[in-house]
């Protein structure tokens, strides 16, 4: 099974063998992969296409949490530096989203506090373009920023198509 969304990988490797603790279930984790790692796994069997016709340029791109939780690397970004004229700056700080925690009107301005290194790293780096896989950190990062990142995966999508960036290659 192919996770998009970083919580959802964690949950599935990590917390359902626990929570439900039958051996499907340990199938189940034993099967799960974020999507990223999956396209890596292709790229090291020489099977990816690095077919790219435009180039993100310079990229800020967030790391979450939760994919660093499952220690599998940094799979997105890795990808990402495969596409000609692109250069990726790694930002670590957690975005404070932290699920429904900063959609709570009394915890929200915490969260704004809390994530601020990881707002302000985004930002330093003067990207060309911003990519998390986390949906919601995107949420709080356009809040911060004024700037919603995009998927690596749209990152990755959009490299393939001519018009996809501004920089052609």
């Amino acid at each position: 099974m192919l996770a998009v969304n970083p919580t959802c990988s964690y949950v599935l490797r990590k917390e359902y063998p626990e929570i439900v603790g039958t051996e499907a279930a340990q199938k189940l984790s034993g099967a799960t992969m974020d999507l990223c790692e999956y396209l890596f796994q292709r790229k090291q069997q020489g099977s990816f296409n690095r077919e790219f016709l435009s180039s993100p340029g310079s990229v800020a791109y967030h790391l979450p949490c939760h994919l660093k939780a499952q220690n599998i690397g940094f799979r997105s970004r890795d990808l990402m530096r495969l596409i000609p004229e692109t250069t990726v700056q790694l930002v670590e700080q957690c975005s404070a989203h932290d699920g429904t925690w900063a959609m709570k009107k009394e915890f929200f301005p915490l969260s704004m506090l809390t994530g601020k290194k990881a707002f302000d790293q985004m930002a330093e780096s003067k990207p060309d373009t911003m990519a998390t896989d986390c949906p919601l950190a995107a949420i709080h990062f356009d809040q911060a920023l004024g700037v919603r990142p995009i998927h690596p995966i749209q990152v990755l999508a959009r490299a393939y198509r001519p018009d996809g960036f501004p920089k052609t290659l």
